[in-house]
């Protein structure tokens, strides 16, 4: 009796193809998802640019002392001391999504300094930002509105000013959604 080894395991080589040929399926499969996946990969990230300004009345520092607490590039927290001019500007950037904004703290000088009857308290605050993609806001706001506040109401003008900010968060495709109460904290 011939013995046929082919024949006696026919059943083992027809096992043995199939699992061969879903394992081959099974790599180009995993293959191509990878290929598909780093091609996405050549995206490049959007990032955005910001103009922070904050516009003061003429004889605004006669009578308050400032402080003003902003994002800088990518996020970090800065502050900045600003006591004189008519004007405070900032140009920061970063990479999306982020946070953009500033927050002002103003106190009144003392009483002895306040020499003037009336101050021109008039402030406002604007941010201008734009997007690597073409995505961009232009926006201000009123800080004070006051352009003739009287010596006696300067310190309770200030103190409802102060404290409050301005700002954006941006999402990564550039979006803009008005957030005025961002973390300010250093």
């Amino acid at each position: 009796m011939e013995y046929d080894f082919y024949k006696s395991n026919n059943k083992y080589f027809t096992t043995m193809k199939k699992t061969l040929f879903y394992l081959a399926a099974l790599v180009c499969c995993i293959a191509t998802g990878l290929a598909f996946t780093s091609c996405g990969d050549d995206e490049p990230d959007v990032t955005a640019n910001a103009t922070y300004s904050i516009t003061f009345g003429e004889n605004f520092f006669d009578a308050v002392d400032g402080v003003v607490i902003y994002y800088k590039d990518n996020g970090k927290i800065k502050f900045e001391t600003v006591n004189s001019g008519t004007s405070w500007q900032k140009s920061v950037s970063g990479k999306l999504p982020s946070e953009f904004g500033f927050q002002w703290n103003f106190q009144a000088k003392d009483a002895e300094s306040l020499t003037m009857e009336v101050y021109n308290l008039f402030t406002t605050g604007t941010i201008v930002m734009s997007t690597s993609n073409g995505a961009g806001v232009t926006q201000s706001t009123p800080i004070i509105s006051n352009a003739a506040t009287k010596k006696s109401d300067v310190v309770k003008t200030i103190q409802n000013a102060s404290g409050k900010s301005f700002g954006y968060k941006v999402s990564s495709r550039g979006d803009a959604t008005r957030s005025d109460n961002l973390d300010y904290k250093l």
